[in-house]
């Protein structure tokens, strides 16, 4: 049988063997009162269990592997982390094993303890598939599994979204509006401008915005001059008042010149970075409070406003200077506001009230859950394979799911794959 050395941890994390007449390879019985804690840090593998050996109560660490011998090829009898260890759980005992004291370590060989059941889910988990391991299983799912297996990878993945706001709020020494307003950028430059957005956010002093709000056309000036764009030559006179504006608010402020390079390459014209950069602007020029608004206040108030923002008159006309097109409002979409709320407004509302001391996990569930799901060629591919995404809040889980749990084959970490084995 093949197998990597997690499943015996999955099998004795969870008990998953016969336990009632256990018998170390010398023949003392063995009785679990506790498998002790999965550590999975460095040294043993579990700590503090709790183990009768021939009516002897033993507490300490637990090291498992798959060969005996594996404790001298991992060095361990060099480490003093192992000198606690008070059994040795393997798979094939190969070589008799000897602790610092030269007394040979308790052994426990589970082989003949492993249902030969067990052994074949765990088969049918790993089996090759075309695309994840348990592709073909996906659809005998029962609903109610799947429902709390996804809201614990929702907040899994809502979790580990909050991780650079935590980091990022320390350097903006604790200005949530910048916070915000930096992730907006982020946002709206999606993912072809994304990162340049985001810094050009960061790089920009938000009281400079607060300043400058009541004029959108020192706004645009502001957002565009950290941009190559006005650093070219065009003849539109509005090109010009831009240009002439963001001169004047580099020597208001004093501002540290540094371009950025922002791309139009393989972009619908909607998306191009004029368009955003300007709708962005509108946004801080239409409302004094933007965290207030996104962040505290409710839902349906935050999208009446988001729906109403459209560029300035120019870029209502124009996708890059020079060329006149014919006009468009560029409203912002229904699905563009989704994605606002997915990735950066709950996400930031989430982690605003947990530094309140409020938890909003099932109120930022239930939002999640009312919004349409995402479209992408991970939820087609679950979708395909019989596991259905329903919403927003499927999406965030499936997404979670395949980056953290499938792409690195950790199949007895996962929700699913516990069910699969048995243990769900």
């Amino acid at each position: 049988m093949h197998f990597k050395e997690d499943f015996l941890h999955f099998v004795w994390q969870y008990k998953l063997f016969e336990s009632r007449h256990l018998e170390t390879t010398d023949q003392q019985a063995i009785v679990i009162k506790h498998v002790g804690h999965y550590t999975q840090l460095s040294g043993p593998d579990f700590s503090e269990a709790q183990i009768y050996i021939d009516q002897q109560l033993w507490v300490g660490s637990l090291e498992i592997h798959k060969k005996s011998s594996e404790w001298y090829d991992h060095q361990h009898h060099l480490d003093p982390a192992y000198d606690n260890v008070i059994l040795h759980v393997v798979w094939d005992d190969d070589q008799v094993v000897f602790d610092k004291h030269n007394q040979p370590l308790t052994t426990l060989c589970i082989k003949p303890y492993v249902s030969k059941i067990l052994i074949q889910k765990y088969q049918q988990l790993m089996a090759d598939k075309s695309w994840i391991f348990c592709e073909n299983q996906l659809k005998n799912i029962p609903e109610i599994n799947r429902i709390q297996a996804f809201e614990n990878l929702f907040i899994e993945r809502l979790s580990q979204k909050i991780m650079p706001y935590e980091n990022l709020l320390k350097t903006l020494h604790g200005d949530w509006e910048h916070l915000l307003f930096v992730f907006l950028m982020k946002a709206f430059g999606l993912n072809i401008n994304g990162e340049v957005f985001f810094d050009m956010g960061k790089k920009i002093s938000f009281d400079w915005i607060k300043k400058e709000r009541h004029d959108l056309t020192s706004l645009e000036a502001l957002l565009f001059g950290q941009t190559q764009i006005l650093n070219t030559n065009f003849q539109d006179n509005y090109f010009s008042q831009l240009k002439k504006t963001y001169t004047f608010l580099k020597n208001k402020y004093q501002i540290n010149e540094l371009i950025h390079q922002v791309h139009f390459y393989k972009l619908r014209p909607d998306n191009f970075p004029t368009i955003r950069l300007s709708q962005l602007a509108q946004i801080y020029h239409q409302e004094a409070h933007v965290f207030e608004l996104l962040i505290k206040s409710n839902m349906d108030l935050s999208r009446k406003f988001l729906r109403k923002i459209m560029p300035s008159i120019y870029w209502q006309t124009h996708y890059v200077f020079d060329k006149t097109v014919n006009h468009r409002q560029h409203q912002l979409s229904d699905n563009f506001i989704d994605l606002l709320f997915i990735n950066v407004i709950l996400p930031i509302k989430y982690f605003y009230y947990q530094n309140q001391g409020k938890d909003l996990a099932d109120e930022i569930i239930v939002q999640y859950s009312q919004m349409k799901k995402e479209n992408n060629q991970v939820i087609k591919k679950f979708e395909s394979f019989g596991l259905p995404i329903k919403d927003a809040l499927d999406t965030q889980a499936a997404i979670q799911l395949k980056k953290h749990y499938c792409d690195h084959r950790l199949c007895l970490n996962c929700h699913f794959g516990k069910f699969f084995m048995g243990k769900d």
